[in-house]
């Protein structure tokens, strides 16, 4: 699967991968399981790692539906969510970049797009990355 998740609860942290050639189906369907786990929480911060992507051809106009459909509900919600994309290549950075832009019409929800992975961390709250969880542990 292009794009996972893993909800760690007693950190309030989610951190999603992404990998290969990824599609906004990939990206809808693993929102989707992410909205319907019983470990999701909307005061959880994510950490998005998109350093294995290999292509990217969603446009702004697929962007613009995601943050319509993921970003607008949760809005209602009283929690601020800060998300951490990691994005260390030119095209992922760029995409990054525009839905930070979409993302800034959210009072709740608070996106960073970074090259280095240290600061994406510390932008979700983790002073000390190695302290981050690992993807695939438990």
């Amino acid at each position: 699967m292009p794009t996972e998740h893993r909800i760690y609860p007693d950190q309030k942290l989610v951190i999603v991968t992404c990998s290969g050639r990824l599609t906004l189906n990939e990206i809808v369907v693993d929102n989707l399981a992410y909205f319907a786990d019983p470990d999701m929480r909307f005061d959880q911060n994510v950490f998005i790692d998109m350093s294995r992507v290999t292509d990217f051809p969603i446009t702004f106009r697929g962007l613009l539906s995601l943050f319509k459909a993921f970003v607008m509900p949760v809005d209602q919600f009283e929690a601020t969510r800060m998300t951490a994309i990691y994005a260390p290549t030119d095209i992922t950075f760029a995409r990054g970049s525009q839905f930070q832009r979409i993302s800034s019409a959210s009072s709740k929800i608070c996106v960073g797009v970074f090259r280095e992975p240290n600061a994406a961390w510390q932008f979700v709250g983790l002073a000390d990355p190695a302290s981050a969880p690992l993807f695939g542990g438990s």
